[in-house]
């Protein structure tokens, strides 16, 4: 792995911790002495986080972390919905194939996190749900596809978390809960060994979770 692609990944990690907050600016020279690199590897980093869609030059210099428009929040959840739709398929021959005690462990976990309203918990946990289903895929294409997609879906989910309000906080709780819901019925119907609804269900699952998100980042 060259440098920038390792300072870049180091940025992505501050991104999506929440420790790089939106609109927050990003220089060269300051990530230089963070990481103790010369400023030519950083600023390549710099410019591969904008190709990736999250920094933004700004004018007098630097760059600054964006937020994500509701919009591209809907069409990137559309994108995630097929790929995960076909990953499911591929990955799942045997019921012995998943884990169903670490799925339900995980639900449980994202539960108990919600009523805690441990908003972050909820996100690794659900975050952990989607991985334990799909892990058997072996389609390196889908896979490829969905390990870039994803770091743009916690980048979503991020800017949702840190821009939800006081007054919209119910909102944004129904939709985890809604998101629990959703997947218990997967789990159900992979049991029940119903790989196609299994499928269909998850990626409703996923368009309806976008749709949540991108109303969140919409003005009352």
């Amino acid at each position: 792995m060259a440098l920038f692609e390792k300072i870049s990944d180091t940025i992505w990690d501050e991104i999506l911790s929440g420790r790089i907050k939106i609109g927050e600016k990003l220089k060269d020279t300051e990530w230089a002495k963070k990481t103790g690199a010369s400023r030519t590897p950083v600023r390549e980093a710099l410019r591969e986080l904008v190709r990736d869609g999250v920094l933004v030059p700004r004018k007098l210099g630097g760059f600054i972390l964006r937020q994500i428009r509701a919009d591209e929040v809907i069409a990137l959840y559309d994108y995630r919905a097929a790929l995960e739709g076909a990953a499911l398929k591929n990955a799942f021959v045997d019921l012995a194939d998943i884990s169903i005690d670490d799925i339900n462990d995980s639900i449980s976990l994202a539960h108990k996190a919600l009523e805690q309203r441990d908003y972050e918990e909820v996100m690794v946990q659900n975050t952990k749900f989607h991985q334990l289903i799909l892990k058997k895929c072996n389609n390196q294409f889908i896979n490829d596809a969905l390990n870039s997609a994803n770091r743009m879906v916690l980048f979503a989910r991020r800017s949702v978390l840190n821009q939800t309000s006081l007054a919209r906080a119910n909102e944004y709780e129904s939709s985890l809960k809604a998101d629990l819901g959703d997947h218990k019925r997967i789990l159900g119907h992979l049991v029940d060994k119903r790989i196609e609804d299994a499928a269909s269900m998850l990626e409703m699952h996923i368009r309806r979770t976008g749709d949540d998100m991108a109303r969140m980042l919409t003005p009352n």
